[in-house]
């Protein structure tokens, strides 16, 4: 087995050093992970502190792996930031752009999506708005039944790598 540094070294690569070594069970083979990041308020939310927490995970290891995050509608200067942060291993794919439409730059959730009721001073009750709803679902149902077709086209692309996946 080669470790992390002689991997991204014969890559062409620089190797990623961390101040923690990885725990035996992080040195495994050459696995690819994939992941969707839809908005720039998940993408900070949730997809920066995945990349952060699998970086500290895999410590040193990491450079033998490779994190694909499928993107849409991520602010450029965020996803740069991300794309430089977490190299050589974490890579950045587009969703086709028909994807726009589900997956926009508004969230489910923000206030212009919900509509609150206040009664004696207090909040009473809130409820999604039609339009919220029914863009939440062909979220998911984008994620469901299209997001699988992404992986297959990115894993035809990478064939010729020895990836674990």
């Amino acid at each position: 087995r080669a470790d992390a540094a002689q991997l991204a070294s014969k890559k062409g690569q620089k190797a990623f050093t961390s101040r923690t070594p990885p725990p035996p069970s992080a040195d495994h083979g050459q696995t690819l992970f994939v992941a969707m990041c839809a908005g720039s308020v998940y993408f900070d939310t949730y997809c920066g502190p995945f990349l952060a927490s699998f970086e500290r995970a895999y410590g040193a290891a990491a450079a033998k792996h490779r994190v694909v995050i499928f993107t849409s509608s991520v602010a450029p200067n965020m996803l740069q930031a991300a794309k430089e942060r977490f190299a050589p291993w974490a890579h950045f794919e587009p969703l086709a752009e028909e994807t726009e439409e589900h997956y926009n730059s508004t969230v489910t959730g923000n206030s212009d999506a919900m509509i609150c009721q206040l009664g004696k001073g207090q909040l009473s009750s809130c409820t999604a708005v039609q339009h919220s709803i029914d863009n939440r679902q062909s979220k998911v149902d984008h994620n469901n039944v299209l997001f699988p077709f992404h992986v297959e086209e990115y894993l035809q692309r990478v064939q010729d790598q020895d990836f674990c996946h």
